[in-house]
């Protein structure tokens, strides 16, 4: 927005008792977590609390005082746009973590949750950032880099941890939620995506079935049969960009594809359904360093990592920071369910000293600290 515009919009706008609020998925991730604070001690009295999604429609049956869903995109229309203008210039708070919502006014606090730690190269995007009061991480470990992503001094960011890990400190039978749990353990296989659902982007991998090591029909039945023959579960819960066509053959009895609003039906949340399950395998996704938190083995399916490497990029040296079971190809995988299956977890020792380096505070309790913050300006 032009400055002339913004300074004329910011004499015609005075601060008032709003707080913007914008996660991605929609009315989830970090910022739920402090919205779910902020009605628990009844801020929503004093406060108008406007949450920007994609589609508030979705959200027309969530009756709160004084809570609003507007669109974030909101396109061509006129007075939907003017909204999203008083709201953003009217707002003394705004907390974000995925799509940016811009401080638009320097007497505004904004506090950036994040989406998660850069793992991947992700320059571009964390250098539009804008102008915030904080940015919220995990340790000390991260600040350089982070200060150099996101193009802010280092002492904007605070290492309260993330306060959706609060939910990997969460203990429920996954049974009472999956009927199919009962009696097995259960892995979640969580990648980041390779092929975009808006395809033609100029990072895509095309792999056969758009998720590493998994060559031909023969892979998935071996993994399949591993898992029906050691009595375990295979969550697959996909990234919301990857192009999913390849994936609709791979699902079977012991196999399941897992959506958000799959699990909102059941009323339990990803990072709770990763607090009670028994491993994960990821790739290069930044849940690697959230679900250190637990514990528990992962496994690290990156078959692909030259290209991946050539055509994205890391932030850190892979292999020196993430240490795991490395998976190259189906025989590993294999063995991997075998592992957890037998209770055999082969790098513990070398995630402790990750989860030393990469988190500052190990208790579960990132949405007191990171709320006590925001408190101070509300």
């Amino acid at each position: 927005m032009n400055k002339k515009i913004k300074n004329v919009l910011n004499k015609i706008f005075e601060l008032k008792n709003i707080i913007v609020m914008e996660s991605n998925p929609d009315f989830s991730d970090n910022t739920k977590k402090i919205f779910d604070k902020l009605i628990d001690e009844k801020y929503n009295q004093r406060y108008k609390i406007v949450w920007f999604v994609n589609n508030p429609k979705e959200f027309k049956d969530i009756k709160i005082k004084n809570v609003k869903f507007i669109s974030i995109f909101p396109h061509k229309n006129i007075f939907k746009i003017l909204r999203k203008i008083y709201y953003n210039f009217s707002a003394k708070i705004i907390i974000d973590c995925n799509k940016y919502v811009q401080k638009v006014n320097d007497n505004q606090f904004r506090i950036h949750l994040t989406h998660g730690t850069p793992l991947k190269y992700v320059d571009k995007y964390c250098s539009e950032v804008g102008k915030t009061n904080y940015i919220i991480e995990l340790s000390e470990f991260f600040k350089e880099k982070n200060s150099e992503l996101f193009k802010t001094p280092k002492d904007k960011f605070l290492d309260t941890g993330f306060p959706r890990n609060d939910d990997l400190f969460f203990k429920a039978e996954l049974k009472n939620y999956f009927e199919e749990c009962k009696g097995k353990k259960i892995i979640v296989w969580l990648p980041t995506y390779r092929k975009h659902v808006n395809s033609g982007n100029t990072e895509d991998i095309d792999l056969k079935y758009g998720i590493s090591c998994l060559e031909n029909e023969d892979d998935v039945n071996k993994i399949n049969s591993v898992l029906e023959k050691n009595n375990v579960i295979l969550f697959v819960k996909l990234h919301p960009a990857q192009y999913r066509k390849k994936l609709e053959t791979i699902s079977s009895n012991c196999i399941k594809f897992i959506t958000d609003a799959e699990l909102k039906n059941k009323n339990i949340n990803l990072y709770q359904l990763l607090a009670n399950s028994d491993a994960l395998i990821t790739d290069y996704s930044s849940v690697y360093y959230d679900y250190l938190l637990t514990g528990k083995p992962i496994g690290l399916a990156i078959d692909d990592i030259k290209e991946y490497e050539n055509k994205v990029g890391f932030s850190y040296n892979y292999y020196e920071t993430i240490k795991g079971k490395y998976l190259y190809n189906a025989k590993d995988i294999v063995n991997f369910i075998e592992n957890i299956a037998n209770e055999i977890d082969e790098f513990e020792s070398e995630r402790n000293e990750c989860l030393k380096l990469y988190h500052t505070n190990q208790d579960g309790k990132s949405t007191e600290r990171v709320f006590k913050i925001i408190e101070k300006y509300l």
